[in-house]
């Protein structure tokens, strides 16, 4: 059965995308400068393992085939990592948990009798998760970008930042702007449901933007405005992302919990596989990883 194609192939992106055999340009309408020189060509001496630019639009069949070939032979490796990420997770949450939180509760006990105090407060603490959230989500996008680049991971692959700045802004402003939201319309308009969907439309194009800023290195404005411009442009592609990618870490989630150390990289690979695809750039071949560098 032929895998399930999304987008409608019109050539909506082609304004968008900027082919890797192109020599460089400036910037193009996201604002993020395509690719410097020649890609390398499949099988070139020196260029490290074949490559392909996959298609536009991606197939989300195409797309999982690609992330499950890539994810195997780094298989140990980042299971490795996410076992180590989650002890270090852990531990982090359980100092969180007694030392800020003892501190909030202190501080909320000061503040009972000033609603804007309270909601302050649950803000500063909001905003430093996400802080703190932005770290070892910039080392997973290092180490899944070097693996759709070709390369061998290594442990330290998921444990070296990559654009870690962008990416605790994005968190930042994403999470700013989706507290106001559920702020307006479960407290102003007493709308909860209507504020649970506003936010996940929200969350739509928030795979773009980090893929911007850690695979294109895109500074944090023209990132947002880049990931806002191509869910626009490919709103069914991006949907038909979001809801598989979703589908995969709930299905982890359910097999005891472990299993999301297997699907939610595969979620990540699949992620990167379609921006790659919708912004004409090029992926590692399925097979032939190369030698860590």
């Amino acid at each position: 059965m032929r895998s399930p194609r999304i987008g409608d192939g019109s050539g909506k992106m082609a304004a968008m995308t900027e082919s890797a055999e192109r020599p460089p340009q400036p910037a193009g309408e996201h604002g993020v400068a395509p690719t410097s020189g020649p890609a390398p060509q499949p099988g070139d001496p020196g260029y490290g393992p074949p490559t392909a630019v996959p298609p536009n639009p991606p197939s989300i069949g195409a797309g999982l085939r690609w992330a499950w070939a890539r994810f195997t032979p780094n298989a140990g490796v980042v299971v490795g990592a996410a076992i180590a990420w989650i002890a270090i997770l852990t531990a982090a949450f359980i100092t969180f948990y007694t030392v800020i939180v003892l501190t909030y509760i202190i501080a909320i006990s000061a503040a009972h009798e000033s609603p804007g105090g309270q909601f302050a407060i649950v803000m500063v603490m909001a905003m430093m998760l996400l802080l703190i959230a932005a770290v070892p989500a910039s080392c997973w996008l290092n180490g899944l970008v070097t693996i759709a680049d070709g390369h061998q991971a290594r442990v330290g692959d998921f444990f070296h930042f990559r654009a870690v700045k962008s990416i605790a802004a994005i968190h930042l402003l994403v999470g700013l702007v989706a507290a106001l939201v559920q702020t307006a319309f479960t407290y102003g308009l007493h709308l909860p449901w209507i504020a649970g969907a506003v936010t996940i439309v929200i969350g739509l194009p928030i795979a773009w933007i980090a893929y911007f800023a850690a695979d294109a290195h895109a500074p944090v404005g023209t990132a947002v405005a880049s990931g806002l411009r191509l869910t626009a442009a490919d709103v069914r592609a991006t949907v038909a992302v979001y809801l598989t990618s979703l589908l995969l870490v709930i299905v982890g989630l359910l097999l005891f919990v472990y299993g999301a150390v297997v699907t939610a990289p595969l979620a990540g690979l699949l992620t990167l596989y379609c921006f790659r695809s919708l912004m004409g750039h090029p992926v590692a071949a399925e097979t032939h990883p190369a030698a860590p560098v």
